[in-house]
């Protein structure tokens, strides 16, 4: 087996080496290299995030930083936002970008990773001074269904693929957790590691430290998200209070206390979610049946340490009458295509400092490619 649970020059039907445009194709093949890994098991082991290395076969690591590296200048996205809590500001710096030649492949393959849920994938590209200032994540998204119905989701699980070479802590770009107990206040420190995958649980602080290099910083980064408002948003002076309260309590500084703006925008968001109803449980129901295949499901916070605002498990007391109807409203939902319209994130005037892809996502369908319908971002 070659690294990352591919196979080093995997045979064709002709006998021949495949291509790493043809093993994105090959679902077998790129739906066994995912599921091995484990991701949500291994970021809910480990705490809440985890990094796993050599997570493709280099031949196909190799192709997609080629995919990035011959995009265009010009077809790079340039997002920045000064600090400013005042308008709701989180630092931040970094060139995306949501279609170009190739990508739509890539995309597809990390998709695997929860291969019924909704997702937003892109490209980042990092250069000389960017950066992100400590946020968690936070955001709700509106996706619209092929039938027209449009639902709120939350992002749940952070996803990042570093096609970095030889990357060095004085160059950058590194990922700081700043919730990793063990490491203290200053955060434990990834450095960019070539064909690596960093995942978290969300909302989870953390920053990417500037670039201080003339080498640019190359990944794909994304979330898969979940229906609903899982957790409350925070904005101005709250966000700032919420990252402190809940740094220093991580770090066993001071025990976290929810202040009354916190209390409050929980009680908003079980308001909103009861709205939510149906269309909620539709979406939810492909994810019910990704878990009995392996995934970890919801499963990516323990009970006891998820936020107090935070929507119970999609099987609950509340919703017991419609486990029946699970089966048959994942195949419904299965075949709908969405298209994410807006995202909103705290601490960035209403609006996400990581945008999402538009075009290029495609949810996975049973069996194989063909035949699976696009979602797109906008």
């Amino acid at each position: 087996m070659g690294r990352g649970g591919g196979k080093p020059g995997a045979q064709s039907a002709r006998g021949r080496k495949q291509t790493w445009q043809e093993w994105l194709d090959d679902y077998e093949a790129a739906s066994e290299c995912i599921s091995k890994h484990n991701v949500e098991e291994r970021c809910t082991d480990a705490g809440g995030l985890t990094r796993i290395s050599n997570f493709l076969p280099e031949f196909v690591a190799e192709g997609i930083l080629s995919v990035l590296k011959s995009i265009p200048d010009s077809k790079w996205n340039e997002t920045s936002a000064r600090e400013d809590y005042r308008q709701n500001n989180i630092s931040h710096s970094f060139a995306s970008v949501k279609q170009a030649k190739g990508l739509d492949a890539v995309i597809r393959l990390f998709t695997l990773v929860r291969p019924e849920g909704l997702h937003a994938f892109s490209a980042a590209k990092y250069c000389k001074r960017d950066h992100i200032a400590p946020h968690d994540d936070r955001a709700y998204t509106q996706v619209q269904l092929d039938s027209g119905r449009v639902i709120t989701t939350s992002r749940d699980l952070a996803i990042i693929y570093y096609l970095t070479k030889d990357w060095k802590e004085e160059y950058g770009g590194v990922l700081v957790d700043l919730e990793d107990a063990a490491a203290g206040p200053s955060g434990r420190r990834y450095v960019p590691q070539w064909n690596s995958v960093v995942a978290f649980k969300v909302p989870r602080y953390h920053a990417v430290t500037p670039l201080a290099t003339d080498r640019p910083r190359y990944s794909i980064f994304g979330w898969f998200l979940l229906p609903g408002k899982r957790y409350p948003l925070y904005t101005g002076d709250d966000l700032e209070e919420h990252k402190q309260r809940t740094l220093r309590a991580k770090h066993g500084q001071q025990p976290e206390r929810k202040g009354k703006a916190a209390e409050e925008g929980e009680e908003g968001v079980e308001e909103e979610e009861e709205d939510g109803g149906d269309e909620q449980e539709v979406q939810a129901a492909p994810r019910s049946r990704a878990g009995a295949a392996g995934s970890s499901g919801r499963a990516g916070q323990p009970a006891s340490k998820r936020h107090h605002g935070a929507e119970p498990e999609v099987v609950n007391s509340s919703n017991e009458r419609h486990i029946n109807r699970h089966a048959a409203a994942a195949d419904a939902a299965a075949g709908d295509a969405a298209m994410v319209v807006t995202s909103v994130q705290a601490g960035s005037r209403g609006r996400s400092m990581h945008p999402e892809p538009s075009g290029g996502s495609v949810v996975r369908l049973p069996g194989r490619w063909q035949g699976r319908r696009k979602h797109m971002c906008i």
